[in-house]
């Protein structure tokens, strides 16, 4: 089941002026509508759902359906729905609910900022930096890294190379995107920041995971190599040894082509010529 994350601005739109019940049966739709922003029911349906009088239920559709020149949005001509087979597509769905991940992400991001600046604030001791300790700093970070230098005191910045690799993986074409970093994706990136093999390879095996037929869909299966595998343990070190490269596809030898019966007899006559048995 798919979650819609009601816009707020909702209450400043035109719709809002629109009678109850087409508010009403507005929101049942959002609240009813897949991933893609299918509402995949009846009319009857719908009306049972919104719990309205069939015929204030279809004027409210009606409603939906027609352009709207008041509209903040100026493609459809400020329609909301079109009717489709097996219900209707909420127009500019998509959008929003992109607009809306994007606002959780950089909120998740502001969040772990926070919480790590606090955190340090409280375990790391301020000192007066040095020669040496900045010498030592750089030598404790492997070659590739992204940031994450590790301060006196053993405290380690690693929101921001998390939020590296995650919004390059989001930038690949033919994978799917990760929306959101789950607490159990924060923590096995956060494993894989600590081994070097990975910091020092994850960009290259990103390009060959582009390049791999295999782990863009193109197998029995279906699979489509996604972020959640990618941070997982060894997976970058199978890439890198080239487990998911395309393979050259054998061509089988062509087969000849099979003679008739005259055409077998008249190689039979001609090899008797050339013996002199004819």
């Amino acid at each position: 089941m798919s979650f819609t994350k009601l816009d707020p601005s909702i209450i400043d739109s035109s719709l809002w002026a629109e009678p109850p019940e087409t508010r009403v049966v507005w929101i049942t739709m959002l609240a009813k509508c897949d991933a893609d922003g299918y509402v995949r029911m009846s009319l009857s349906g719908l009306q049972r759902a919104a719990n309205l009088d069939m015929s204030k239920t279809r004027l409210a559709i009606e409603t939906l359906e027609a352009p709207d020149p008041e509209s903040r949005t100026s493609g459809n001509e400020g329609r909301r729905v079109i009717k489709v087979e097996g219900g209707w597509h909420v127009l500019n769905y998509l959008a929003y609910r992109n607009n809306a991940q994007n606002q959780a992400v950089r909120e998740y991001f502001a969040e772990q900022k926070r919480k790590q600046r606090e955190k340090e604030s409280k375990t790391c001791p301020r000192h007066v930096p040095d020669p040496s300790a900045s010498a030592s700093a750089s030598a404790s970070v492997p070659e590739g890294g992204t940031g994450g230098i590790r301060q006196k005191g053993g405290c380690v910045t690693d929101t921001s190379r998390i939020k590296e690799v995650f919004e390059a993986w989001n930038k690949l074409e033919c994978v799917p995107k990760c929306l959101l970093i789950s607490d159990k994706i924060r923590r096995s990136l956060q494993s894989r920041l600590r081994e070097p093999f990975f910091v020092e390879n994850w960009k290259a095996a990103m390009q060959r995971v582009v390049s791999s037929t295999f782990c863009r869909g193109e197998n029995e299966r279906g699979w489509r190599a996604s972020f959640a595998w990618f941070i997982s343990p060894d997976a970058v070190q199978k890439i890198m040894e080239g487990k998911y490269d395309n393979q050259p596809r054998h061509q089988k030898a062509k087969e000849p082509e099979k003679k008739s019966f005259w055409d077998r007899e008249l190689d039979a006559y001609d090899r008797a010529r050339a013996r002199g048995n004819v």
